[in-house]
């Protein structure tokens, strides 16, 4: 019988550190599901255009982070990565965008790792002459 894995689709903030997967989110049916089942799958796409898309689905058990420094340890892991350099007129780069100080000790935040443990990937890119097939 194949092992069941929950299927996870984020929207919300995370960055990849090493061999984990670090997430800051809120209370939902996602955190309920992966507190019951700890083996989750987890799938990053990226299209620029429909014949240059990149897609990696990882395999791994979801840690949530209750200790405080470990939270902190999270958030600043978060916070370094690689945010727009352009913005908006309703979004903008900050010291509080988009991680305000102190946002570890609120009671709603949720923390979690997924540790890697298995990944798979494909991606296309055709260009010029190739995609025309000329």
């Amino acid at each position: 019988m194949p092992r069941r894995r929950n299927h996870l689709c984020c929207s919300g903030k995370l960055w990849l550190s090493g061999f984990s997967v670090y997430v800051h989110t809120y209370e939902g049916r996602k955190i309920e599901m992966m507190r019951k089942n700890p083996s989750v799958c987890f799938q990053v796409d990226s299209t620029t255009e429909l014949a240059y898309w990149r897609s990696v689905i990882s395999w791994g058990k979801f840690e949530e982070l209750t200790e405080e420094k470990d939270k902190a340890a999270a958030l600043k892991i978060l916070q370094q990565r690689i945010l727009p350099v352009l913005s908006s007129e309703t979004m903008h780069l900050s010291d509080e965008w988009p991680f305000p100080a102190g946002l570890y000790q609120k009671k709603n935040n949720i923390y979690f790792r997924i540790k890697l443990t298995e990944k798979t990937g494909r991606f296309e890119k055709i260009t010029g002459e190739e995609f025309y097939g000329t």
